[in-house]
């Protein structure tokens, strides 16, 4: 995971002896944090974020406009 809780937040799921190279396909650079274990098998519950965004910038591009356009509602 990179930039955890940020607008650009990236996670990916790898084994170990391919997690280097999946991060390079990815663009995924340091700093980030590499999750090991059975919690990894969360991560689909676990990944709000992603949804969380996606409603963050659905709302933007309704509050966008009004705010260009003051008065007007």
């Amino acid at each position: 995971m990179r930039n955890a809780s940020l607008r650009d937040q990236a996670s990916l799921c790898a084994d170990l002896a391919t997690l280097p190279q999946v991060c390079r396909q990815q663009g995924i650079e340091p700093p980030g944090l590499i999750v090991v274990g059975d919690v990894v098998r969360l991560a689909d519950k676990l990944n709000w974020f992603d949804s969380y965004r996606a409603a963050i910038a659905e709302s933007m591009t309704k509050v966008l406009p009004e705010m260009a356009s003051p008065g007007k509602a």
